[in-house]
């Protein structure tokens, strides 16, 4: 198997996690649906609908197209046989799988805090934002941080593997 290989295994594996984060956000629907609340505070029904079908979307491409994928994460010269696994190459997939990890649960934080904001003042995301504490701002932009960071380790799993082994040697 190659390190594509491996990490189109951990993609599927991302793409089931999603369907069940996607799954949390429908159980929202029945409620919003009918009441037009979440636990009686007023919802927007458009807002929950997407946040529950984009997800499922994204995970079905995911699911559909792992190899495709994997192969913008992993790069031609390093994608070879895995035989016995090069330690570079298993890096690699070990922080690349350590992104979609944390990639994983910094989309449900976000989801999180953006119904918060849509349930806190429907369609003014501005007045939202000064209205919420400065502890709950400060969850938001780490969370932002999170995902920038999760992001960075899927997509850049390569140079970050070198530099841990240059600065190991």
């Amino acid at each position: 198997m190659k390190a594509s290989d491996y990490i189109a295994i951990g993609i599927r594996l991302f793409s089931i996690a999603i369907y069940i984060l996607a799954f949390q956000r429908a159980l929202l629907l029945p409620e919003v649906i009918m009441f037009g609340t979440i636990d009686g505070m007023s919802a927007s029904k458009s807002y929950i609908i997407i946040s529950a079908i984009v997800p499922v979307l994204f995970a079905t491409a995911l699911w559909m197209f792992p190899s495709i994928t994997a192969k913008f994460i992993v790069r031609r010269e390093t994608d070879k046989e895995l035989n016995p696994i090069n330690p570079l190459e298993f890096s690699i997939v070990i922080i690349a799988g350590l992104g979609l990890y944390l990639l994983f649960y910094s989309l449900s934080d976000t989801l999180y805090w953006l119904t918060i904001l849509s349930i806190s003042e429907p369609n003014n995301y501005a007045s939202n934002w000064a209205s919420i504490g400065s502890q709950s701002k400060a969850a938001i932009i780490a969370t932002g941080l999170e995902t920038i960071m999760s992001i960075t380790l899927i997509f850049k799993s390569k140079t970050i593997s070198r530099l841990i082994f240059k600065v190991a040697r």
